[in-house]
């Protein structure tokens, strides 16, 4: 990539409902004031299915036609609430997340969106959908309280979205460049 040309940092993602958000803002309120953890703003919690990096500028209306038929491939589905936790899991984690039980379309979907736009061969990986609450350095693990009850197990996935993520030095700022909804 040419250092001249502009580029844009991008990755997919699939937004949540706002009753799961509000739930989990309200768990992450409880920790607000914890040193040494950062906590990802209410509107930018999503699930991730695919991370692109940077994209020149001329190459987003091709991830975006490619976005459009992978949209139409798929309907509307559930993912079931697994737990809070560490992650990833063992000594070294450095994150706070919402996760969820694996699922067959979310895999599919997300082998599907790195097989058409990153040009890599599936491998049929289960990948764990999850939410990133906060990022830490380190922080007392034995602090935060993960029996917090979730009320809304069952989770209704409707679109996806291509967002831009600009770093800052407040952390990341995500602006939403198109959204596909998947069928009903």
């Amino acid at each position: 990539m040419d250092t001249n040309t502009e580029v844009k940092r991008l990755f997919i993602g699939l937004p949540l409902p706002e009753h799961f958000s509000d739930e989990l803002f309200e768990f992450q309120l409880l920790y607000e004031n914890m040193q040494g953890i950062r906590w990802i703003p209410k509107n930018n919690l999503h699930i991730t299915t695919c991370f692109i990096g940077d994209v020149e500028i001329e190459k987003v209306t091709e991830i975006n036609s490619k976005l459009k038929i992978i949209q139409k491939k798929y309907e509307a589905f559930f993912l079931d609430f697994d737990k809070l936790c560490y992650a990833p899991k063992g000594k070294k984690a450095y994150m706070v997340w919402a996760k969820f039980f694996c699922n067959e379309l979310f895999n599919k979907l997300s082998n599907d969106i790195k097989e058409q736009i990153l040009q890599e061969k599936s491998n049929n990986k289960n990948f764990i959908p999850h939410i990133t609450l906060a990022r830490f350095k380190k922080i007392d693990k034995s602090i935060i309280n993960f029996d917090y009850p979730v009320e809304n197990q069952h989770v209704e996935i409707k679109k996806m979205v291509l967002y831009e993520s600009v770093l800052k030095r407040t952390g990341a700022e995500y602006t939403v460049l198109e959204t596909y909804n998947f069928l009903k």
